[in-house]
């Protein structure tokens, strides 16, 4: 089993909260962040999960909806977001019905 070492990364800072929704924030990063991305902010508390990642590719922007159970904290403008790197998703792989068809 090999352990790899998780780093904090700063990949951008907070724009504003969505017009549209009162639970989306609005961020501009300097990378391409796939949805499910976790982020966290300076404290290291997580502030909630990428849904999409939009704009140039130079300097794209992302949404995240921030966590439900987390109302009271308030974010503010320029305020610098994070990810940990080093982690990478489990991947179950299995194996595909062949529907009743034999090969010789």
């Amino acid at each position: 089993m090999v352990k790899m070492k998780r780093k904090l990364k700063k990949i951008g800072k907070i724009l504003h909260y969505s017009p549209i929704a009162p639970n989306i924030l609005i961020i501009k990063t300097r990378e391409y962040l796939s949805p499910g991305t976790v982020v966290f902010d300076s404290n290291l508390r997580k502030i909630g999960v990428v849904i999409e990642t939009f704009g140039p590719v130079e300097s794209p922007y992302a949404r995240v909806k921030v966590n439900s159970n987390d109302n009271q904290t308030k974010y503010t403008p320029n305020d610098d977001v994070f990810v940990i790197t080093g982690e990478k998703a489990r991947v179950k792989w299995r194996k595909m019905p062949r529907n009743g068809i034999k090969r010789r």
